[in-house]
């Protein structure tokens, strides 16, 4: 009895199980997301020990890839799944996340894909998070109640809330010269 407890003890086995689960958890919860967001083709699979990587599961073809072999867009979904099951097991801890900032990555989706992220962003909204998204790409800040821009001066840089009918004439707006940030 005592050697089971010396051996889970030893070496950090104790922090390295502690972390696995840790890991197979938000798995868990950020596989559900995923899953939403790219209507059950995606979902994260366990590793089958603490040796082993993140695979996804490609419902398609019916086999586990690595997440450097997803496209840009697929990638981004998955950091945003993940990120996302990282607050739901914060809020499950007893602890509350109230902010999240999510700096570009929404010019690697398609429409599709970029709805997709915006609904999962929206949950979170919906459960009472300020999201703040900093982009530069015409469709995300087409989809925000609140947009401001980054506009450079000579004298240096403010920034400018645009009311709705500026918001659709932001693709004339020269990308390098402002980011937009829009809060769900």
């Amino acid at each position: 009895m005592f050697s089971d407890l010396e051996a889970a003890l030893k070496d950090g086995a104790f922090l390295k199980w502690l972390t696995l689960r840790r890991s197979r958890s938000l798995l868990i919860h950020a596989s559900g997301i995923l899953e939403k967001m790219s209507q059950g083709r995606y979902a994260f699979m366990e590793p089958e020990n603490e040796l082993d990587r993140w695979q996804v599961l490609d419902r398609e073809s019916g086999r586990s890839r690595s997440p450097a072999s997803l496209s840009g867009g697929e990638q981004f979904a998955a950091s945003l799944a993940l990120a996302l099951g990282m607050v739901e097991m914060i809020e499950r801890s007893g602890s509350r996340l109230e902010s999240l900032f999510i700096d570009e990555g929404f010019g690697s989706l398609d429409l599709h894909n970029l709805e997709a992220a915006l609904n999962a962003l929206r949950v979170a909204v919906n459960s009472g998070r300020m999201v703040v998204l900093v982009s530069h790409v015409q469709a995300v800040a087409e989809k925000m109640a609140n947009v401001a821009t980054v506009v450079r001066h000579q004298t240096g840089s403010r920034i400018e809330w645009l009311s709705k009918a500026p918001q659709g004439e932001l693709a004339e707006l020269d990308v390098h010269s402002s980011a937009l940030e829009g809060l769900l």
